[in-house]
């Protein structure tokens, strides 16, 4: 359910993949087309799109902490 969410996260797709997922998770748990995800997301410990999104990118961003520069090797200015 995460693929491609670092990357692809805002394309107009997603929404539409995410459409499919909640389809996909209503008919699974036995619910009815028109019932709101929200609760069943709830039960099953499943974040929305936009959560997923946010937390892939803490992910990445965590995980690849050496790829960044850090105020000190970018200038010599205390900004404390």
């Amino acid at each position: 359910m995460n693929y491609r969410l670092i990357f692809g996260g805002n394309s107009s797709y997603s929404a539409k993949i995410f459409r499919i997922k909640k389809n996909i998770i209503r008919i699974i748990m036995g619910y009815r087309s028109r019932d709101s995800c929200t609760d069943i997301f709830m039960k099953l410990n499943i974040l929305t799109h936009h959560l997923q999104q946010i937390f892939s990118l803490l992910l990445f961003v965590v995980n690849n902490t050496g790829q960044y520069n850090v105020n000190p090797e970018i200038h010599s200015i205390n900004s404390t």
